[in-house]
């Protein structure tokens, strides 16, 4: 099996779902610390939220990236998507 060719597909769709997750998680811990039990724990918190936030930032960037490099090659050699996995 060799993933090369579809190497940027494949870096795209991991990098989508990394970004859902750490946006989520960043998402929950924000509304943590807006109830009660995120009550005097704020600095850490803060910190670990700002650090999720920024890093679902950065795997939405890397997904973009890898998007539209599979974009260009599918235009010039109709080569991605679901099938062309498939047939790995």
């Amino acid at each position: 099996m060799n993933a090369g060719p579809h190497l940027f597909w494949i870096t795209s769709r991991a990098a989508g779902t990394a970004a859902m997750v750490l946006a989520s998680a960043s998402v929950c811990l924000g509304m943590l610390m807006a109830g009660r039990s995120g009550r005097g724990r704020g600095p850490e918190l803060r910190a670990l939220h700002e650090t999720l936030s920024l890093t679902a930032i950065g795997a939405i960037a890397a997904e973009v990236v890898a998007d539209a490099i599979v974009r260009a090659v599918r235009g010039a050699t109709g080569v991605a998507g679901w099938s062309a996995v498939r047939d790995l």
